[in-house]
């Protein structure tokens, strides 16, 4: 298993040519929360988001960005959850980008959005996230390795088509 740092810049390396496809809005929902994405999120580059960014605007839900905004933001979250998964500081990040990349959206159209690179990373995100303990489980994270089995397996069958 790669060291956190290791997996950082691999992260950046993944996903450093990625574009925001034709300057749309990060969010397509209505309601507050899409209005707080587009302020937030519009024009910027994942680069951009800082980890003290993510910290103060903690609970803005990835799950409200559209599937292109969050595969583009998606690695500014990856590197944060990561730096701060060993402090008191709340990293939900974790969970959000597990729970949007196995729950609820079309996973397959999700996942197919990803290079090869960036789905082996995203793969080595969480192995390292599962056995790291990164994602806030309530007490007990035994009773979650079978999710991350199976997400695994789902994640890893998009590059065994490739």
């Amino acid at each position: 298993m790669k060291n956190k740092e290791e997996l950082i810049d691999e992260i950046q390396s993944a996903f450093e040519n990625t574009v925001f496809p034709n300057n749309e809005n990060p969010s397509d929902s209505y309601g507050l929360e899409a209005e707080e994405i587009n302020e937030l999120f519009s024009g910027k580059h994942w680069k951009e988001i800082t980890d003290d960014f993510i910290n103060q605007n903690v609970y803005v839900e990835l799950a409200f960005m559209t599937e292109e905004a969050f595969c583009f933001f998606l690695p500014a979250y990856m590197i944060y959850a990561l730096r701060y998964y060993k402090h008191d500081q709340d990293v939900e990040s974790a969970d959000h980008i597990l729970q949007r990349t196995t729950f609820g959206l079309d996973n397959q159209s999700l996942i197919r959005r990803f290079s090869t690179d960036q789905t082996a990373t995203i793969i080595k995100f969480i192995k390292f996230a599962g056995k790291s303990q990164l994602f806030c489980f309530e007490e007990d994270q035994d009773e979650f390795e079978p999710d991350i089995a199976r997400i695994l397996q789902m994640w890893s069958s998009f590059l065994a088509k490739e």
